[in-house]
């Protein structure tokens, strides 16, 4: 329990939710077709849409989309 506290306590302030709209979510389900590779999911679509639209350059991930899109990945 006290990891549970410790990570409600000191991580979840510090996260954030985006909205997609309507546009952004369907370039986001259009974009594995687009790609023409069936191994990207909806969540890093989705991600690939919102990052640089909030000026966000690094991601923490060991998903190698996420530099082949560019993105500095930690670790």
């Amino acid at each position: 329990m006290q990891t549970v506290r410790s990570f409600q306590d000191e991580v979840v302030p510090l996260l954030g939710a985006e909205w997609l709209d309507a546009i952004q979510c369907q370039a986001s389900i259009a974009a594995p077709w687009i790609a023409g590779r069936r191994h990207l999911c909806l969540v890093d679509c989705a991600s690939f849409e919102t990052m640089p639209r909030l000026g966000t350059t690094t991601a923490f991930s060991f998903d190698p989309h996420f530099k082949e899109q560019g993105f500095t990945c930690i670790p």
